[in-house]
């Protein structure tokens, strides 16, 4: 039998997402630039988790295909749960699970927008957690 986690969120909510296409350009960036934020929720077991995503947005290299999205959600977590693996959790897999929930929204509106298949690659979001040690 499979248990519920320890850690739960509520549905994630899209805050902001904009595509432009520039027909008069070929060349299609392969920039994925992805941020979060960590804030603090309401209540002692919560926080609000936002990721954002551009592709394309770069001033130095123009693109055919320019994508900028924000969506968020809350997390919570059991109060008993150690502040190492709620740090872990919050700063690894909450942006991995938000990224999850975008890809295909960009993929489709991508592929609309007629563009060949639009694959966003897996991130490593382990790298931040380290940085900030």
């Amino acid at each position: 039998m499979v248990n519920y986690s320890s850690f739960q969120f509520k549905n994630p909510i899209i805050n902001s997402f904009s595509l432009l296409v520039n027909r008069d350009i070929s060349n299609l960036s392969n920039k994925h630039e992805i941020k979060y934020k960590v804030s603090k929720g309401n209540g002692s077991c919560s926080a609000v988790v936002i990721l954002y995503y551009n592709f394309g947005n770069n001033k130095k290299e123009k693109s055919a295909l320019n994508i900028s999205a924000e969506i968020s959600s809350i997390f919570l977590w059991d109060s008993n749960v150690e502040k190492k693996i709620i740090k872990n959790f919050l700063n690894i897999n909450a942006p991995s699970l938000l990224l999850s929930y975008l890809r295909p929204i960009i993929t489709n509106n991508a592929i609309a927008a007629g563009f060949p298949m639009f694959i966003i690659p897996f991130m490593d979001f382990s790298n931040n957690l380290k940085k900030n040690k």
